[in-house]
């Protein structure tokens, strides 16, 4: 049966010049189908998947009969054969898209699209940027899934800077949360994702508008973290940048003091240790010079 189906809708597919027809026929034949008997549109749902993936991958209306019509254990289902990657339903092209008009679903159907995006998996510079549109108190149900998915360390350094440049009066805890668990996992990395992040904003005309909320996040994000390695990995290299702008606008150095005074400790801690090193070794009968070359690290731009 299965197979005389997908043969008719190949044949159909062979007279059709857009392939969003072909997404609207198949998304109606299955919600038929799911109305009349549900484990066949389930196993008619794999089998379309699989004959027109290329077809059918990011579609926000496939997506949304999928969400609207599975059961608990169909959607477990999915959720294996997504962790398998033996099944793709969102890729990346339309993610941000779907995200945004399933904030127009119910609750239940936002939990399975959540669900299946975190077994599928998404690179955080994907999710990032859908969290400027969404109101936390309002849209629950994608705040709660992205902050499940994005536990994960960040890829890239703008995922970073999005996360950062977010409005600190309705976003500051999901900020907080993210940015200090991602902290907690990989300091020397965040540390020079920040950096690298704080540099861009420095170039722009007037960057304080943009650094006053990063600022305020990361001042914010203090309280969250278990140690301050941040501060103290690749060099010091954020502590160094930070205390470079606090030079540089001093408003900031008063207004975020805390923030100051955790890379003051950072900094002051680290020159007494230097001083003490340097003496440990003009003692020393060795008189072997170590040096350590510098990896240079190659990141993608930092969009606003």
């Amino acid at each position: 049966y299965f197979c005389s189906t997908i043969s008719s809708y190949n044949l159909y597919k062979k007279t059709m010049t857009n392939d969003d027809i072909l997404q609207q026929v198949l998304s109606q034949d299955l919600k038929i189908c799911a109305q009349e008997d549900n484990e066949m549109f389930f196993n008619l749902l794999l089998c379309v998947y699989n004959e027109f993936s290329k077809d059918l991958i990011g579609s926000c209306e496939m997506i949304n009969t999928i969400v609207s019509n599975i059961d608990p254990q169909q959607l477990n289902c999915l959720v294996i054969r997504l962790s398998l990657k033996t099944l793709v339903l969102f890729g990346k092209q339309h993610v941000q898209d779907i995200i945004m008009s399933s904030l127009q679903w119910d609750s239940f159907e936002q939990f399975n699209v959540w669900q299946l995006l975190t077994a599928e998996g998404q690179e955080s510079h994907h999710i990032v940027p859908v969290l400027k549109s969404i109101i936390p108190n309002e849209h629950v149900e994608a705040v709660s899934g992205i902050v499940i998915l994005l536990r994960p360390e960040p890829s890239i350094p703008g995922a970073v800077g999005n996360l950062l440049s977010l409005p600190v009066t309705t976003h500051s805890n999901i900020v907080s949360s993210i940015i200090s668990r991602w902290i907690n996992i990989k300091p020397n990395k965040m540390a020079k994702f920040i950096e690298y992040c704080l540099g861009k904003v420095q170039k722009l005309n007037d960057p304080l508008p943009t650094l006053t909320p990063m600022f305020e996040h990361m001042e914010n994000t203090l309280q969250y973290l278990t140690n301050d390695d941040v501060f103290r990995g690749c060099e010091m290299i954020l502590s160094k940048s930070l205390e470079r702008i606090f030079v540089k606008h001093p408003g900031l150095k008063s207004r975020y003091s805390k923030l100051h005074h955790a890379i003051s400790v950072v900094v002051s801690t680290q020159i007494k240790q230097g001083g003490s090193n340097k003496r440990r070794q003009s003692s020393d009968s060795d008189d072997v010079i170590r040096t350590k070359k510098r990896r240079v690290v190659n990141l993608e731009e930092f969009s606003d």
